[in-house]
């Protein structure tokens, strides 16, 4: 026959069970808090990323549009300096052929008299011609200055749009 444990062995063994069951079910109850507020934490991370990823999504969306708006600006400011330019040659040829008509009446003037008048005429002509070619030059470069003004102007809007889509502002 077995001898009947004493009391205390009994209440030792019964201690050992309850707080081996508290303490399965604290782990396991910890556990599953941990678990949660990481999930939670995850899911609070998820939605950080969702958020910053659909707000850049509009800051290049809306970067796209300024910089196809800032293209479009441009092309039309090289149209009308191509136009400008144009109007200049225009003018330039205009006014070399009323050059040219001054140069013949001013030879015609000539052959009636000496050849001093002669020399004289093809040197008003030349100086005709020259100062001609000056205004188109000043003219031209006029119409550049203000392309490259304009030109300076795009690039800035470009490179402060290209900022702000970066956060650089």
């Amino acid at each position: 026959m077995l001898p009947i444990p004493n009391k205390w062995v009994l209440a030792g063994l019964l201690s050992a069970l309850v707080l081996g069951g508290v303490s399965s079910w604290s782990y396991k109850k910890g556990a599953e808090n941990t678990q949660q507020a990481w999930d939670r934490e995850r899911a609070t991370l998820l939605a950080e990323a969702l958020k910053i990823e659909q707000s850049n999504r509009q800051k290049e969306s809306a970067h796209r549009l300024e910089t196809i708006a800032l293209e479009n600006r441009l092309k039309e400011a090289e149209a009308r300096y191509e136009e400008a330019i144009a109007a200049i040659h225009a003018d330039y040829d205009r006014r070399l052929r009323s050059s040219d008509e001054r140069a013949t009446r001013y030879r015609s003037w000539a052959e009636t008299n000496s050849g001093e008048r002669d020399r004289l005429a093809d040197h008003a002509a030349q100086l005709d011609k020259s100062l001609t070619e000056g205004r188109e030059l000043v003219k031209e470069f006029r119409v550049a200055l203000g392309q490259c003004e304009r030109d300076l102007k795009a690039l800035g809007e470009q490179i402060a749009m290209d900022r702000g889509l970066i956060g650089e502002e």
